[in-house]
């Protein structure tokens, strides 16, 4: 079991590293006094087979997502949070009429299931998530922007506030102050890693529904600093670059059709990330189309990985912030009238016939040798018009010196939290 030391001496910076935490006293004549805090013992999440089901769908639907997005942008990076989206787009369900609200379930998966249902499984995940490793810290928040002159319905305020303890915030949009509350509570829920969701609000837009998500941890095994070298990284479409690349022994590799994964773990084991190295001339999306494959079956339990242990690997140091609109993303994956609301919704009184729907997400992330941090946030807006959102011990070893993939996922459930690639650096 690890042990990490703390040291708690007044007015305190933190340091973070794979082998301790430390707390540094700004006042040099203060004694530091260090305790052993045990790493919390890895207890997988217990899922009901109705939970378990809800969980199937929504990884597939992450997966679906996740080869659109990478479609829709062919030759820069890409950084997505699929939880972010997925939850975005369950509490729009709560302002939906039936049928568009069934539309809106069988296109996530989740057909068989009330909103309640919905709900209460990501408040399990949430909690369970947040509790299972005292090594990670994992936060979420909801939030709802809309014209103070507008009336919601009833049957929306109720079941947000009840189901997702969403904030809710009448808002004149014509006001060039809205712009910085809206920005300023991204900052705020994200540890100020996404600050400028927005560049203005306009009179046109009659609301912004906001969900955000954070993640920190430190490496389950921290890479060397000393072995931290200059590499070339072989860019897809810029000039190939001298970067940092982290080193590591150890590690067990699944070789796969069509590419190579290596999963790390964080903290006490019960969150990973993967990165997927593509075969020589095999693009990223294509190995990404057969990582998804491959992931959706160990959802399901099934045994498809062949294990090599005892590689060594180079990975990249890397900071990567990508910004999105979503909606061509999501109709091309079926949800062609389902985000027009004109009819069908109920979020309300007033009418909404006439005006557009755009999602937007914007993410960070960044690794290095101790941990990773990422953050998300995704808007559903609705707006009259454009809107206000901006656009934008075998002696092998495997380098991550070329384009690749990477998952950030719980491990029990398989719920992934960030999912992206690589193109440039």
């Amino acid at each position: 079991m690890k042990k990490f030391n703390f040291s708690f001496p007044a007015f305190p910076f933190l340091f973070i590293s794979a082998n301790c935490l430390t707390l540094v006293s700004c006042d040099e004549t203060l004694e530091s006094k260090t305790i052993e805090v045990e790493a919390i013992p890895y207890v997988p999440i217990t899922l009901t087979r109705a939970e378990s089901e809800i969980n199937e769908g929504l990884c597939d639907f992450s997966c679906r997502f996740f080869q659109a997005g990478l479609e829709a942008e062919s030759e820069k990076n890409v950084c997505l949070s699929p939880i972010s989206l997925e939850i975005a787009l369950s509490m729009l369900q709560c302002g939906l009429e039936e049928k568009k609200s069934q539309e809106l379930a069988e296109l996530m998966g989740l057909s068989s299931y009330s909103l309640d249902e919905i709900a209460a499984f990501y408040s399990k995940l949430g909690k369970c998530i947040n509790e299972i490793d005292n090594l990670t810290t994992f936060e979420k928040a909801y939030s709802f922007w809309y014209r103070g002159d507008y009336t919601l319905t009833e049957i929306f305020q109720n079941r947000l506030t009840t189901l997702y303890e969403a904030e809710l915030n009448a808002v004149d949009f014509g006001d060039a102050g809205t712009v910085n509350k809206i920005n300023d509570w991204c900052a705020k829920k994200t540890d100020n890693k996404i600050k400028e969701l927005l560049d203005a609000t306009t009179p046109n837009d009659i609301m912004h529904l906001m969900d955000a998500v954070y993640f920190k941890s430190i490496w389950g095994n921290a890479f060397d600093t000393t072995k931290t070298t200059k590499k070339t990284f072989y860019n897809a479409t810029e000039n190939d670059k001298k970067v940092e690349m982290m080193y590591q022994e150890n590690v067990n590799v699944w070789k796969q059709k069509k590419y190579t994964k290596v999963s790390l773990p964080f903290g006490n084991g019960a969150f990973f990330m993967s990165f997927v190295l593509p075969d020589e001339n095999v693009s990223v999306s294509e190995a990404v189309r057969c990582y998804c494959d491959d992931y959706k079956d160990l959802i399901r339990r099934k045994n498809c990985c062949v294990t090599i242990p005892y590689y060594k690997v180079w990975i990249p140091k890397f900071t990567t912030e990508y910004s999105c609109l979503l909606k061509d993303v999501m109709d091309k994956m079926g949800a062609g009238e389902i985000l027009n609301p004109d009819e069908g919704y109920q979020i309300f009184e007033n009418s909404m016939v006439d005006a557009g729907t755009q999602i937007l997400q914007k993410t960070y992330l960044a690794i290095d040798e101790e941990n990773a941090e990422a953050a998300a946030v995704t808007d559903i807006v609705m707006s009259y018009g454009a809107g206000s959102v901006q656009s934008e011990p075998t002696e092998v070893v495997i380098t991550f010196d070329r384009p690749f993939a990477y998952t950030i996922f719980e491990r029990s459930t398989g719920c992934p939290l960030f999912m992206g690639c690589v193109r440039n650096l």
